[in-house]
């Protein structure tokens, strides 16, 4: 049970792909590129579980 808790991510590290999938739409948003900022929609619904 040990070992399973360690490799638990922490709090920080889930936060970390969640804060880049957002910046991705946001700067793909203000440069108008909509491919991009789909992207960044889709790595938002995985950082968050719902991909």
């Amino acid at each position: 049970m040990r070992e399973q808790v360690e490799s638990w991510p922490t709090p920080t590290a889930q936060l970390v792909p969640t804060r880049e999938a957002i910046g991705t739409a946001v700067w793909a948003y203000q440069v108008r590129d909509e491919s991009f900022e789909q992207q960044g929609h889709r790595m938002i619904a995985e950082a968050l579980g719902r991909g």
